[in-house]
């Protein structure tokens, strides 16, 4: 990819940026994917965790929904956050010292 968008000609900032909305963006689909499932499963599985401790069905809530958000906002920060510096430092190596690396 790098070689790609410096084929294109795309700034060292530019390519960092591309990289870390890459990374945001698939953690918010993994993130958004995995609350909806879990969202949907978490009933089942609060009342079998019941069922099997003896205390019956009904002993948890599902969490809030702005409790969900923001620990999807959190994952989406944290995942731009953590890919900045490697993201910057790939997007600084020279062209020679990129294609060596691949190859």
């Amino acid at each position: 990819d790098l070689l790609a968008l410096r084929a294109v000609g795309l700034t060292p900032r530019q390519i960092t940026a591309v990289i870390v909305s890459a990374t945001a963006f698939v953690t918010l689909a993994a993130a958004l994917a995995g609350t909806v499932l879990g969202v949907l499963a978490s009933r089942w599985l609060i009342d079998l965790q019941g069922a099997a401790s003896g205390w019956g069905t009904g002993i948890a809530q599902r969490p809030a929904f702005g409790v969900l958000a923001l620990v999807i906002a959190l994952a989406v920060t944290v995942s731009a956050a953590a890919s900045a510096l490697p993201a910057a430092r790939a997007a600084r190596r020279r062209l020679a010292d990129s294609a060596s690396a691949v190859l």
